[in-house]
């Protein structure tokens, strides 16, 4: 995915990866990773952190369920 930054994405994938973990589902969830099922929403920029306010002017580039695009593009 074209500007995401992959520093940030083992804060939103720890979660996800433990509960994996815990249910013995590593073999097809719980990681960002090719072959792996996956919902997730991809934004149309850069969220400011330090100004966490700035996500509501964010709009949904894409959205995932399971691996599959069901809302806008990934391009």
């Amino acid at each position: 995915v074209t500007g995401v930054k992959t520093c940030a994405l083992p804060i939103f994938t720890g979660m996800p990866a433990a509960a994996a973990w815990q249910g013995h589902d590593e073999s097809w969830r719980g990681a960002i990773a090719a072959g792996l099922a996956a919902d997730l929403l991809v934004l149309d920029g850069e969220v400011d952190w330090d100004d966490a306010w700035t996500l509501r002017d964010r709009a949904a580039q894409a959205v995932l369920i399971d691996g599959t695009v069901v809302y806008g593009s990934l391009t």
